[in-house]
C-alpha cells in the first residue's frame, strides 16, 4: 500500500509537468550528481524521494504535502537522517546544473533545477525545509 500511495503521489507531481515545463522530473538525476559530486554511493530510492521532495520544492508545489507522505510511509527523507551532510547537499545541488547539461546526445535539459540552480541563501532555505519540515 506505501509503494502505490508513493508511486500516485509522484505521478500527480509529474503531471504538473505540463503547466511547470520547467520542472520536468530531475530526481534521479539529482541522485548521480549527489554520488559523483561526493564521490560516494547512497540508497537509491530514499535519495530519488529526497530528489523529488527538494524539486517539490523550489517549484513551490505540494513539497508540505509530499514531505508528511513520505514520513507516513516511514521513507527517510531528511538529509541527516541518510547520513548526507550540509556540505555534501550543497556540494551535489551545486554540481547539478553542470550534470544536467552533459547530455549524451547533446540535447538540452529544461530544468528549473539546471536554470536556478539552489545554491547560497536558497540552499540555507532548503536546508532549513528539509530538517524542520
Amino acid at each position: 500500500d506505501s509503494i502505490h500511495f508513493i508511486m500516485r503521489t509522484l505521478q500527480q507531481r509529474d503531471a504538473h509537468r505540463v503547466r511547470l515545463s520547467s520542472a520536468p522530473n530531475a530526481d534521479h538525476a539529482f541522485l548521480f550528481a549527489l554520488e559523483e559530486a561526493n564521490d560516494k554511493s547512497y540508497i537509491h530510492g530514499e535519495v530519488v524521494a529526497l530528489g523529488a521532495l527538494i524539486i517539490s520544492w523550489h517549484c513551490n508545489v505540494g513539497a508540505d504535502t509530499f514531505a508528511a507522505t513520505l514520513d507516513r510511509c516511514r521513507i527517510r527523507r531528511r538529509p541527516t537522517q541518510m547520513t548526507i551532510g550540509r556540505e555534501e547537499l550543497s556540494k551535489g545541488l551545486a554540481y547539478l546544473p553542470e550534470y544536467l547539461s552533459k547530455q549524451p546526445d547533446g540535447s538540452e535539459y529544461a530544468s528549473i533545477m539546471r536554470g536556478r540552480p539552489i545554491v547560497g541563501r536558497r540552499f540555507d532555505q532548503l536546508w532549513e525545509f528539509l530538517e524542520n519540515a
